[in-house]
Formats: structure tokens, C-alpha cells, sequence
């Protein structure tokens, strides 16, 4: 909450919109035309209403190729191990 200041705002509300149910401007000091205020008003808050800002996040798919490159590396670690615990006769477990 702000104490001891007064503000002018703008209060749009569209009347086409599903999703909102009015837009407040907070003005700054400036002087210009009200008509002027408005107007930049309703053309910010159609900029919003028209398309969507938000970019979404794509997830990617692990493909086919990716698994098996990934089992075969597992497969070849595993029997890397396997070879150099019986060439030096070191337990795994």
C-alpha cells in the first residue's frame, strides 16, 4: 500500500475478453490529453489480449537412436568391467 501519494490510473475493462476482467494503468506525470491516455490504454491492453507472450517450453523426446547409443554405452561400460576385474583378478563385490 502507498501512503501519501495520489496517483492517477486508468481502468480498462474489454469487454470481448474471457480471460480478464479489467487492466489498471498506473500514469505517470505527465501532462498529456486524457483522450491520449486512453487511447494508448486499450491499444496496450489489445497488444496482450491479441496473442500470447509466453513461450512454451518444448520437451524433447529422447528417440529410438538415443536409447539404444545410451544401452550400448551401458553394456560397454559394464563389460569394460567385466573384463578388467578378470584380467586382474579384482572381486566387484
Amino acid at each position: 500500500m502507498v501512503k501519501g501519494i495520489s496517483r492517477r490510473i486508468v481502468v480498462v475493462q474489454p469487454s470481448d475478453s474471457t480471460a480478464f476482467e479489467q487492466a489498471i494503468f498506473i500514469i505517470k506525470d505527465q501532462n498529456k490529453k486524457t483522450n491520449d491516455i486512453m487511447h494508448e490504454a486499450c491499444q496496450i491492453a489489445n497488444q496482450y489480449l491479441g496473442k500470447p507472450h509466453v513461450k512454451r517450453y518444448v520437451r524433447k523426446r529422447w528417440t529410438n537412436a538415443h536409447l539404444f547409443l545410451a544401452g550400448l554405452t551401458g553394456a560397454g561400460v559394464v563389460s569394460a568391467l567385466w573384463v578388467v576385474s578378470t584380467i586382474f583378478s579384482i572381486p566387484l563385490f
